[in-house]
């Protein structure tokens, strides 16, 4: 299986099947699906987390799919959306979303 998200085969392969079914071309499912290589080697895991964060972004930038991959039970943050009422849930989203751009820019520079 290739992997297009971070550290999970099924998920993985549950958004390439669903890609595969959308009325896209294959630039656009290639987009939607890059590869992220599995090495194995600790020190390749800054870069694997950084091509897996822009691959998430560019999928959610797809409406159907992004819709798909909120309900999909594969998906591993789906129990954010069943806890989004607990605080300490929301607290963490809060301060992800806080540090997303700066983590970003810093896993850039290891790419």
């Amino acid at each position: 299986v290739q992997h297009t998200a971070h550290a999970v085969v099924p998920w993985s392969a549950a958004i390439i099947g669903f890609v595969e079914a959308l009325d896209v071309d294959d630039e656009t499912k290639n987009r939607l699906c890059p590869p992220v290589h599995r090495t194995g080697k600790i020190a390749d895991e800054l870069e694997i987390v950084y091509l897996s964060f822009l691959a998430e972004r560019e999928r959610q930038s797809n409406p159907q799919l992004a819709s798909w991959m909120k309900g999909a039970r594969l998906n591993p943050s789906h129990f954010i959306a069943e806890r989004k009422d607990d605080p300490r849930v929301h607290a963490a989203m809060t301060r992800m979303a806080q540090h997303l751009d700066a983590a970003m820019t810093n896993l850039a520079k290891f790419h």
